[in-house]
């Protein structure tokens, strides 16, 4: 989602940069950075979606990936050395792009994820099963809660539940609840989706989605999760049961105008502990059942 606001982007802490990356988004946002620090050798912090850099950084590095790189994509990342201390200004973000601030921390046990090996280390070693929040790792004194756990832009609602930056890594093994990767893929190839719950009000089911038959890509719906029923089920408790559920009266994303998904509803199931269906199909709500797939329902593994 782009932002209308241009806003400086502070280190931290004193930290060393350790990587820039152009990025293409799209063509109305060419590029922008990943840039990714340090402070020891166990802890890894990045910045992403930084479109300028201040002289204090460039005078450090010299030169950035070059604008053409994606013809040579070994060219849009370049290691670097940039020490900052605290407070400096490492440059600007906000104009076109949210900033995501993230963070992985090998000292921490790694995440529950239902199948280890779908993750893979990145570039510099450190994996997804180490993510953390990086705001964790700053006092209490410094997190203003009600404008940095909300659901943007310092709005409410506020997320309220612990941990505050909610919880990362939600896969329950032999259930649907988690990450699901398009058949044969990866997961940075196109076509995962989530199955989880909200991260600020996590009471709340989402499906957050890119490419599924029958639904608008690149999009979360959300719904009331039910404890019993073939209707709107919990992911935790959906399994491979032979069973066909059905989720209706969904929401759209509030940036996306909220209020209820007209004429849609969406059809899981489980198929094998590590594969499951999906589909959208038209309808004003699931009733009673019972539902089947279209030949081209989307695939799912993990």
């Amino acid at each position: 989602m782009g932002v209308s606001v241009s806003t400086d982007v502070y280190s931290p802490g004193d930290i060393y940069l350790t990587s820039i990356k152009r990025q293409y988004n799209s063509e109305s946002v060419p590029s922008d950075f990943k840039v990714t620090f340090s402070n020891c050798r166990e802890f890894e912090g990045f910045f992403d979606h930084v479109q300028s850099f201040s002289n204090a950084v460039l005078n450090q590095i010299g030169s950035l990936p070059p604008s053409d790189c994606f013809s040579a994509p070994a060219t849009c990342s370049i290691r670097v050395t940039a020490a900052l201390s605290a407070g400096d200004i490492i440059g600007t973000a906000g104009q076109a792009q949210n900033l995501d601030f993230g963070a992985y921390d090998a000292r921490i046990s790694p995440l529950g994820i239902a199948n280890p090996s779908d993750y893979t280390a990145q570039p510099s070693g450190f994996d997804v099963l180490h993510a953390t929040c990086p705001l964790a790792y700053f006092p209490s004194s410094v997190i203003d809660q009600n404008s940095l756990f909300g659901a943007g832009s310092g709005a409410p609602p506020y997320r309220t539940a612990l941990p505050l930056c909610g919880v990362i890594g939600q896969d329950v093994a032999n259930t649907a609840q988690g990450n699901w990767f398009a058949l044969g893929g990866a997961p940075s190839s196109v076509g995962g989706v989530a199955l989880v719950h909200d991260n600020v009000i996590p009471s709340t089911g989402a499906f957050s989605l890119t490419t599924v038959t029958g639904l608008s890509s690149n999009k979360v719906y959300w719904f009331a999760p039910a404890g019993s029923g073939l209707v709107n089920r919990d992911f935790n408790q959906v399994t491979n049961d032979g069973n066909v559920y059905c989720y209706d009266f969904l929401l759209n994303p509030p940036n996306q105008g909220g209020g209820l998904v007209a004429n849609t509803i969406i059809l899981l199931r489980m198929t094998s502990a590590s594969a499951l269906t999906l589909e959208g199909q038209s309808a004003a709500a699931c009733g009673a059942g019972p539902w089947a797939f279209t030949v081209n329902a989307s695939r799912f593994e993990r």
